[in-house]
């Protein structure tokens, strides 16, 4: 309800996903950066590409899936794109918008860098929790994506999360 406090359990709850999410990005930025001169947001990116049709994502859809906003998406693009990791192209069917494709020398770094954000992951993370435990977790995020969608599209279907079956896909083959 608003307004209201957070009981101790709702506290423990959300205060846990708010400390346990900045500890593992700290984690993983630092790892990314010393082994593949990357900041999380970079590597974000660059994951986010590699998952889009044609490895191409406009920059609004690339800010509306991350941290950032539209002017620190566009930042970040640029300084991809200097480092050749991206290109940057105007978008046709408007001429206001832009994408970001993934490069060849992009696409490299990444799956470079995927063996340590898999590490980091693995070993301050999924160790912690066997199959079961994931399961269940992966129906929370589930629940809540599911849910955003249904708001964000309140007359199109629900689609299956997706990344969240990925991942928790993942962990059981890791486990």
């Amino acid at each position: 309800m608003a307004g209201q406090d957070f009981t101790p359990l709702e506290r423990d709850a959300w205060g846990g996903l708010v400390v346990t999410h900045g500890k593992l990005r700290r984690r993983l930025g630092a790892a990314l950066q010393e082994h593949h001169h990357l900041s999380h947001a970079e590597f974000e990116v660059l994951l986010l590409l590699s998952w889009a049709p044609e490895r191409r994502l406009r920059l609004s859809d690339l800010a509306a899936k991350s941290m950032l906003t539209l002017s620190g998406m566009s930042r970040l693009v640029d300084r991809l794109e200097h480092a050749g990791l991206v290109t940057r192209t105007v978008a046709c069917e408007d001429r206001r918008g832009a994408y970001a494709e993934l490069t060849g020398e992009g696409l490299t770094r990444l799956c470079a860098a995927k063996t340590t954000d898999s590490a980091v992951i693995h070993q301050h993370f999924l160790a912690l929790y066997d199959a079961r435990e994931l399961a269940v977790m992966a129906g929370y995020w589930r629940r809540f994506l599911d849910r955003e969608r249904a708001e964000a599209a309140p007359c199109e279907v629900a689609k299956p999360a997706g990344l969240v079956e990925a991942v928790a896909q993942t962990a059981l083959d890791h486990k």
